[in-house]
C-alpha cells in the first residue's frame, strides 16, 4: 500500500489494490490447488511485470526475510506460552 501511494495513488485504492491482488492470488490458488511455484511460473511473461517484481523481491533477499520473521513469530508464540522453541536451521542462536 506504501508504495502505491508513494506513486501517487490515493491510499484506499491502493489498499483496494493490495487487498484484491492477494485474495484473487489465494482464491486461484486454492481453485486450482497447484503448488505456488506453478503458479508463480504460468503467470510470469519472461521479461514482464511479475518477472521484475520478482527478480526485485530475490535480490533484497524477500525469502529469507520473510522466513526469518515467521521463525521470529513462532519463538514469540512458544515463549508466550511457557515453552521452548526449537532452533532455527542455520541460525546463531
Amino acid at each position: 500500500m506504501d508504495a502505491g501511494v508513494h506513486m501517487g495513488l490515493p491510499r484506499d485504492m491502493a489498499r483496494t489494490m493490495v487487498e484484491q491482488t492477494m485474495l484473487g492470488a489465494v482464491q486461484y490458488g486454492q481453485a486450482t490447488g497447484l503448488h505456488p511455484a506453478v503458479l508463480r511460473n504460468d503467470i510470469t511473461s519472461p521479461g514482464g511485470t511479475t518477472a521484475a517484481a520478482m527478480y526485485t523481491a530475490e535480490r533484497g533477499n524477500f525469502r529469507t526475510v520473510i522466513a526469518d520473521a515467521v521463525w521470529a513469530a513462532y519463538r514469540k508464540s512458544v515463549a508466550m506460552g511457557g515453552g521452548e522453541a526449537v532452533r532455527h536451521p542455520g541460525s546463531l542462536s
